[in-house]
This record gives structure tokens, sequence and C-alpha cells, in this order.
């Protein structure tokens, strides 16, 4: 396995960016105390992480260029 040349280039695309925030959402939800887990619907945190796996999914086939490359 290689890494790509221009890794860091991809750490600004959209779909990068909303499968970290997935993967952050789910680091917290984690970490988060019993009771205040209790306070929040385990349903809606599934649903949002589900919806920025899946909108990061459908980012990879997309093209992602900045504004100064376009």
């Amino acid at each position: 396995m290689k890494i790509i040349p221009n890794w860091r280039s991809r750490l600004r695309d959209y779909s990068t960016i909303a499968l970290g925030a997935g993967a952050a959402i789910v680091a917290a939800w984690i970490a988060l105390p019993e009771d205040l887990k209790a306070h929040l619907p385990v349903d809606i945190v599934a649903q949002i992480v589900g919806g920025l796996n899946a909108l990061g999914l459908a980012g990879k086939f997309v093209v992602q260029k900045p504004k100064d490359e376009a």
C-alpha cells in the first residue's frame, strides 16, 4: 500500500471533511457520560453519522478542486 502523492490536498476535500466529521461525532458520543447520552436519542446520532458517511462516499465521485484551480 502506498500513500498518494498529493495526500495533503485530499485533507481539504468535502468528502474527507464529511467522513472526518462523522468519525468525530462517534468519538464524542463514546466519550459522553451515560446521563448525557440518555437525553440524546441514539437514532438521531446514527442518522447524522450515516448521512455524513453517505455524503463523504458520494463526494469521492465528484471533482473537488479549490476555486483557484477551477
